[in-house]
């Protein structure tokens, strides 16, 4: 699976954030750069992008 960064972009894209997800203690996204991958709790995720948290597990 692929994906655009939360972090790091020319344009502020919209981030959506997979419900399941945010019980879990942490996860890793690319930090803006190819090769740097940030360890974070998913609530710090979504604050610090701006994220919404959706179903997109079917």
């Amino acid at each position: 699976m692929g994906g655009v960064s939360p972090f790091g972009q020319k344009r502020k894209l919209r981030t959506l954030v997979e419900i399941t997800a945010v019980p879990e203690p942490y996860v890793f996204v690319n930090g803006g750069l190819r090769g740097l991958q940030v360890k974070l709790a998913p609530d710090d995720l979504v604050r610090a992008s701006n994220a919404v948290t959706v179903a997109i597990v079917a």
